[in-house]
């Protein structure tokens, strides 16, 4: 799911383990909250691994897209 500038959630669930986020067309800042890797204002740049893997500790997890796009991925161990 591309993610363009603002606030989204998601709920926990069992369906997917792990979620990541991309940054894609350049730079991209994140905030996340209520993950196992929380991030204040981080700079993401093309190719960093930086969001990849993370967990949704909390029911609902806050991620806060302050400039650019993000690819958000959500994936499982098989």
């Amino acid at each position: 799911q591309l993610l363009n500038t603002g606030q989204y959630q998601i709920s926990k669930t069992s369906l997917y383990k792990y979620v990541s986020f991309i940054p894609v067309n350049g730079e991209a800042t994140i905030s996340l909250s209520g993950f196992k890797y929380n991030l204040d204002h981080q700079r993401l740049e093309i190719g960093s691994t930086l969001t990849i893997s993370n967990e949704v500790e909390e029911e609902v997890a806050t991620i806060d897209l302050e400039e650019g796009q993000v690819l958000q991925m959500k994936s499982k161990d098989l």
